[in-house]
């Protein structure tokens, strides 16, 4: 195990080459953000103290800085750990097949039940079109940057973009298929869809689109996870 210590912020970097950390605020209350950071992009997650988080390390090999911010007063936050560390990944898709905080499937029974009796790519995207429908009211009702919320898809069999993407880039990922869930524009509309690597080439699946008949015309990415 290796575990990076600066102030109130400590990052675990043991599977840093599987694609991963875990970042943890180290103190008894407060509300934290981390935000994870390259030459070229950075990204910004929300921490609750002393819950780990795990956090994908998407923008390939480098130098990483991971810095955590601490609220002290309505909008503002100090700084109040920052560790630094180089990522040399196994390959690119690493980061793509391990659960994380925006895909979080880790020791989930149900989700692993449900991956047990599907075969293949075609039986993942048939289950999550035949299953789940779009929420329209919980959609207006949800804020913009929370988290997708698998376990309330598959209580309610209802959920939004980045729920029902979410969950179908968990069942890929237990396939050992490389996925990412992609946050970004979808005709000048918010949205979430999904990305998976096969037969040497990066495909687009949209399993929103798929379930409520929508056609897409235009994906501009903003975030990857």
């Amino acid at each position: 195990m290796s575990i990076v210590i600066d102030k109130s912020l400590s990052v675990d970097t043991t599977n840093q080459h599987y694609g991963y950390i875990v970042a943890q605020a180290e103190e008894s209350d407060g509300a934290f953000k981390v935000r994870v950071s390259t030459d070229s992009f950075s990204y910004l997650y929300d921490m609750m103290p002393r819950m780990p988080v795990v956090i994908p390390l998407q923008m390939g090999n480098g130098l990483y800085i991971v810095e955590l911010y601490q609220n002290i007063n309505k909008n503002k936050y100090a700084e109040v750990g920052a560790v630094e560390f180089f990522v040399e990944l196994i390959d690119e898709y690493a980061p793509f097949l391990h659960s994380n905080q925006y895909v979080d499937y880790e020791d989930n029974k149900q989700i692993i039940e449900i991956s047990d009796y599907l075969s293949c790519i075609d039986d993942i995207m048939q289950y999550i079109e035949k299953n789940f429908v779009y929420d329209y009211i919980y959609a207006v009702m949800v804020k913009q940057n929370t988290l997708p919320n698998i376990n309330r898809l598959l209580s309610t069999h209802m959920g939004i973009c980045q729920d029902i993407s979410a969950l179908t880039v968990a069942l890929l990922r237990l396939k050992c298929v490389p996925a990412k869930l992609v946050i970004g524009m979808a005709d000048k509309k918010y949205h979430a869809w999904v990305s998976f690597f096969t037969n040497d080439f990066w495909h687009l699946y949209d399993p929103t689109a798929k379930i409520i008949g929508l056609a897409v015309n235009y994906y501009e990415p903003e975030r990857i996870y």
